[in-house]
C-alpha cells in the first residue's frame, strides 16, 4: 500500500482507497475486474467473514430466524439501491447470503 490512506496503485494509474471511504461506482463496461491478488488484498478492509469466490466478494450472515435475515436484506437493498449498486442477496431461514 502506498500512503497513509490505504490507497493502492492499480494498472493504468488508478488508485484503490479504503473500501468504506469510497462510494460504489456502477460498472458500465470497459472497466477491468480486480485481479485475484487485488481482491485478496482488499479483504483486509472488510469485516471478517468475507471471501473471494469466483472473483466476487461473498459472505453469509447467520441468524437465529428468518426475520433477522429478511430485515438485513431489506437494509442492504435500500442502501445498495441508493448507491446504484445491486448485490445478489439470498434470504433463507437462518441466513443471508450476499454476493
Amino acid at each position: 500500500m502506498s500512503g497513509g490512506d490505504g490507497a493502492q496503485p492499480r494498472p493504468g494509474g488508478r488508485v484503490l482507497t479504503g473500501l468504506a471511504d469510497r462510494p460504489c461506482r456502477p460498472c458500465r463496461g470497459g472497466e477491468p475486474p480486480l485481479s485475484p491478488e487485488e481482491a485478496e488484498a482488499l479483504l483486509g478492509a472488510l469485516d471478517t467473514g468475507w471471501e473471494v469466490v469466483g472473483g466476487r466478494l461473498v459472505r453469509t450472515f447467520p441468524f437465529p430466524d428468518f426475520r433477522g435475515a429478511l430485515d438485513l436484506a431489506v437494509a442492504i437493498g435500500e442502501a445498495a439501491d441508493a448507491a446504484d449498486h445491486h448485490p445478489d442477496l439470498h434470504v433463507a431461514w437462518g441466513s443471508l447470503g450476499v454476493t
